[in-house]
């Protein structure tokens, strides 16, 4: 086994959102492809306060490894966008509304150019029938690198995280629509009922007679 990096986050049983994970997109026309995701962590699970105390760990240690004594002064500084730790209720769509699910939790957001490893819950890779497991809402298990930037033509000061390995942990609440329960709309049908015998021995010369 290796030795661990410094730079590499884990963060357990974090609810997946926006993922675009098993093929790259471009966030904006001049930008790179890309895989991208964000994921939830909320503060009032043990989980989720494990998962923010490993987050906030390591943006101290990017920090003071980055910008030494102002440290504190440049995180301060930093947009909240442009940190590892996000606030949720910071993130809103065109109309100013908060995403779904994301009221009064923390997120962070990663994505990588280069390619990524998506695995099943067993470390097994997870291939095109495994897709619709990876939805908006499932938990996941995650592998980040982290790394900061203090370029100006990069954008400036900031924290960010590149994907490594997402893997499924388990089924939740789907963002969005609930999906639609058949036995909630369809009631339950024998192998074949009368009206559902369509030889009508020639009536349907007698409906177009009446149709005419």
């Amino acid at each position: 086994m290796s030795e661990k990096r410094s730079d590499i986050l884990t963060l357990k049983k974090v609810r997946l959102s926006f993922p675009k994970i098993f093929e790259k997109t471009r966030t904006n026309e001049e930008g790179p492809e890309k895989y991208t995701l964000s994921a939830l962590m909320d503060p009032g699970t043990p989980e989720g306060k494990a998962n923010i105390e490993a987050v906030k760990a390591m943006q101290t240690r990017l920090a003071k490894a980055t910008w030494k004594d102002n440290w504190e002064k440049v995180l301060k500084a930093t947009e909240w966008d442009r940190r590892l730790l996000r606030p949720g209720d910071k993130a809103t769509n065109a109309e100013g509304d908060v995403y779904a699910g994301y009221e009064g939790m923390y997120f962070i957001s990663a994505s990588n150019t280069r390619n990524i490893k998506v695995l099943n819950r067993d470390k097994s890779p997870a291939g095109k029938n495994d897709q619709e497991k990876f939805y908006g809402g499932c938990y996941v298990d995650l592998v980040l690198a982290c790394y900061a930037v203090k370029d100006r033509k990069k954008g400036g000061n900031g924290l960010f995280a590149t994907i490594e390995i997402v893997r499924w942990r388990a089924d939740g609440e789907a963002f969005g629509a609930a999906p639609v329960d058949e036995d909630d709309y369809l009631d339950d049908l024998d192998d074949m009922d009368e009206d559902d015998d369509l030889d009508d021995s020639g009536s349907d010369d007698d409906d177009d007679d009446d149709m005419i």
